[in-house]
């Protein structure tokens, strides 16, 4: 059953239009993502444990993609919560998102496997392993350096 605009306003005097804040999803991450490239971490950057991720990350960021760490945005999943992708792409507008690990986010959101990159509207989506997995492994490591260079090359 539809009730009418008019027997609304006889119950009402005033209609109250609530409108949400704009970008009223916050986040807390690491970084003030001047460059807009987004880094979605299965660990915690703005702690002191996870060290030799912490630094691997940075290595990467730093040699792969020739920005400084602070210029980025690195998020960790568990501060992302149940948002979804278009509310994380709405607030840090991103021109580049590299997923670290995160599985079921990257499988369920995003729908996409390792060293895979997908043009998402105006966001270039490369999915990598979990930083620790670049720690010791040079097979590795090689395979998302030519991802990388591809997606400077795409970008």
């Amino acid at each position: 059953m539809k009730v009418s605009d008019e027997f609304m306003n006889l119950l009402f005097d005033e209609i109250f239009v609530v409108k949400e804040k704009q970008n009223s999803v916050q986040f807390n991450y690491y970084g003030n993502n001047t460059a807009r490239v987004l880094h979605i971490v299965d660990f915690e950057m703005l702690g002191t444990e996870n060290k030799d991720e912490q630094a691997q990350l940075r290595t990467i960021i730093e040699k792969g993609f020739l920005l400084n760490v602070d210029d980025n945005a690195i998020v960790s999943l568990d501060n992302i919560g149940d948002r979804n992708y278009e509310d994380i792409i709405g607030y840090f507008n991103p021109q580049k998102l590299i997923v670290w690990g995160c599985i079921d986010f990257a499988s369920k959101q995003l729908k996409i496997k390792d060293y895979e990159i997908q043009q998402k509207g105006i966001t270039l989506v490369l999915k990598a392993e979990p930083v620790f997995e670049y720690i010791s492994s040079n097979a590795k490591k090689q395979q998302l350096w030519l991802q990388i260079k591809r997606m400077n090359t795409l970008a």
